[in-house]
Protein backbone atom coordinates (compact mmCIF):
# COMPACT_ATOMS: atom_id res chain seq x y z
CA UNK A 1 0.00 0.00 0.00
CA UNK A 2 2.85 2.41 0.82
CA UNK A 3 4.56 1.64 -2.50
CA UNK A 4 1.27 2.25 -4.32
CA UNK A 5 0.71 5.63 -2.67
CA UNK A 6 4.24 6.75 -3.55
CA UNK A 7 3.97 5.60 -7.15
CA UNK A 8 0.60 7.22 -7.72
CA UNK A 9 1.71 10.52 -6.18
CA UNK A 10 4.78 10.56 -8.46
CA UNK A 11 2.60 9.73 -11.49
CA UNK A 12 0.21 12.50 -10.49
CA UNK A 13 3.02 15.06 -10.25
CA UNK A 14 4.16 14.04 -13.72
CA UNK A 15 0.77 13.80 -15.49
CA UNK A 16 -1.14 16.62 -13.79
CA UNK A 17 1.59 19.11 -12.91
CA UNK A 18 3.96 18.30 -15.76
CA UNK A 19 7.05 17.58 -13.68
CA UNK A 20 9.84 16.03 -15.72
CA UNK A 21 10.34 12.91 -13.61
CA UNK A 22 10.63 9.21 -14.39
CA UNK A 23 7.87 7.11 -12.88
CA UNK A 24 7.92 3.32 -12.68
CA UNK A 25 4.59 1.78 -11.83
CA UNK A 26 4.73 -1.59 -10.09
CA UNK A 27 1.42 -1.51 -8.21
CA UNK A 28 -1.10 -0.39 -10.84
CA UNK A 29 -2.43 -2.29 -13.83
CA UNK A 30 -4.66 -5.16 -14.85
CA UNK A 31 -1.94 -7.78 -14.52
CA UNK A 32 -0.50 -6.48 -11.25
CA UNK A 33 -1.04 -8.44 -8.04
CA UNK A 34 0.59 -8.33 -4.65
CA UNK A 35 3.57 -10.65 -4.56
CA UNK A 36 4.76 -9.54 -1.14
CA UNK A 37 7.93 -7.97 -2.47
CA UNK A 38 7.48 -4.54 -0.90
CA UNK A 39 8.58 -5.33 2.64
CA UNK A 40 11.42 -2.87 3.19
CA UNK A 41 9.75 -0.26 5.38
CA UNK A 42 12.71 2.12 5.19
CA UNK A 43 12.63 2.08 1.38
CA UNK A 44 8.87 2.64 1.36
CA UNK A 45 9.16 5.60 3.73
CA UNK A 46 11.91 7.11 1.54
CA UNK A 47 9.64 6.74 -1.50
CA UNK A 48 6.76 8.43 0.34
CA UNK A 49 9.00 11.26 1.53
CA UNK A 50 10.21 11.83 -2.02
CA UNK A 51 6.63 11.77 -3.33
CA UNK A 52 5.65 14.42 -0.78
CA UNK A 53 8.58 16.62 -1.83
CA UNK A 54 7.75 16.21 -5.51
CA UNK A 55 4.10 17.11 -4.95
CA UNK A 56 5.04 20.07 -2.78
CA UNK A 57 7.42 21.31 -5.47
CA UNK A 58 4.67 21.00 -8.10
CA UNK A 59 2.06 22.76 -5.96
CA UNK A 60 4.32 25.64 -4.95
CA UNK A 61 5.20 26.51 -8.54
CA UNK A 62 1.55 27.18 -9.38
CA UNK A 63 -0.05 30.59 -9.20
CA UNK A 64 -3.55 31.00 -7.78
CA UNK A 65 -4.88 31.48 -11.31
CA UNK A 66 -3.39 28.15 -12.45
CA UNK A 67 -5.76 26.11 -10.31
CA UNK A 68 -8.78 26.85 -12.50
CA UNK A 69 -7.03 25.69 -15.69
CA UNK A 70 -7.96 22.30 -17.11
CA UNK A 71 -5.75 19.25 -17.30
CA UNK A 72 -6.55 15.99 -19.09
CA UNK A 73 -5.25 12.62 -17.96
CA UNK A 74 -6.04 9.05 -18.91
CA UNK A 75 -6.93 8.26 -15.31
CA UNK A 76 -9.75 10.78 -14.77
CA UNK A 77 -10.36 12.77 -17.95
CA UNK A 78 -10.50 16.56 -18.06
CA UNK A 79 -10.75 18.41 -14.74
CA UNK A 80 -9.40 21.61 -13.25
CA UNK A 81 -6.07 21.39 -11.48
CA UNK A 82 -7.90 22.12 -8.21
CA UNK A 83 -10.20 19.14 -8.81
CA UNK A 84 -7.19 16.99 -9.69
CA UNK A 85 -5.47 17.98 -6.46
CA UNK A 86 -8.60 17.01 -4.52
CA UNK A 87 -8.49 13.67 -6.30
CA UNK A 88 -4.93 12.83 -5.22
CA UNK A 89 -5.61 13.99 -1.66
CA UNK A 90 -8.69 11.73 -1.44
CA UNK A 91 -6.77 8.81 -3.00
CA UNK A 92 -3.97 9.08 -0.46
CA UNK A 93 -6.42 9.58 2.42
CA UNK A 94 -8.40 6.50 1.36
CA UNK A 95 -5.33 4.28 1.41
CA UNK A 96 -4.04 5.89 4.62
CA UNK A 97 -7.35 4.88 6.21
CA UNK A 98 -6.84 1.32 5.00
CA UNK A 99 -3.36 1.30 6.51
CA UNK A 100 -4.79 2.62 9.77
CA UNK A 101 -7.29 -0.24 9.89
CA UNK A 102 -4.58 -2.77 9.12
CA UNK A 103 -2.46 -1.41 11.97
CA UNK A 104 -5.41 -1.37 14.33
CA UNK A 105 -6.53 -4.94 13.69
CA UNK A 106 -3.28 -6.63 12.64
CA UNK A 107 -2.53 -7.88 16.13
Amino acid sequence: MLQHIGEVEHLFAKNVFGLDIKVTMQTVGKTIHDTGKFTNLEAELILLEDAAKVLEQAILKHLDSDWSSNVTTVEFGTVTKAEALARIVSHTAYHAGQIGLILKYAN
